[in-house]
């Protein structure tokens, strides 16, 4: 099920597996062009060729959310590797994109916004303008801020779940999780 008001898909996610060197991998290789246009009308483009991973969606989430692909958020993770193996726009807009993308796939608020926060929190970081600049991250979360985390969102549920305006939702979260 997809929701117009966040965006639209053009086309799906084919994909082969990769293998690693004598070890499985979780790597998938693209192979047709994948594209989402958010609700502003930028085009966020995954191109037949790219390597993806899912490895922008924090591990510890995992067990909350379940692995980088499965679920319907499959396809906004695709493209949320993409946005930042590329690092051509700030990260906030990347993370920003994902939120929205998985919406536009039917996710519920609560979910994207974990998800959203989790990638937004612990995910990967870049300066833009600087060549090369490296992707840091947060420090890795913990089961403890895995659940205080979600504990926050589903508190923020009632009061929130119609906002889709990815700052005041973030705002609010970090002030319930910093009045913990």
């Amino acid at each position: 099920m997809t929701n117009p008001e966040f965006g639209f898909f053009d086309g799906q996610v084919a994909a082969r597996w990769l293998t690693g060197e004598g070890e499985p991998s979780r790597e998938m290789e693209l192979l047709e062009r994948f594209a989402y246009t958010d609700p502003r009308g930028v085009s966020w483009v995954a191109d037949a060729g790219r390597r993806v991973d899912g490895a922008s969606i924090p591990q510890a989430f995992w067990s909350v959310i379940g692995s980088p692909f499965v679920g319907d958020y499959r396809r906004a993770s695709v493209l949320h590797d993409v946005g930042c193996q590329d690092r051509l726009v700030a990260h906030r807009s990347v993370h920003q994109m994902f939120y929205e993308a998985m919406r536009c796939d039917g996710v519920g608020w609560t979910k994207a916004v974990v998800m959203f926060e989790a990638v937004r929190r612990f995910g990967p970081r870049w300066r833009l303008g600087r060549a090369f600049a490296p992707i840091s991250r947060a420090a890795a979360p913990d089961e403890l801020d895995v659940g205080r985390l979600v504990e926050a969102v589903e508190s923020l549920a009632p009061e929130f779940s119609d906002t889709e305006d990815v700052d005041v939702i973030h705002r609010r979260v970090s002030e319930v999780l910093g009045a913990r």
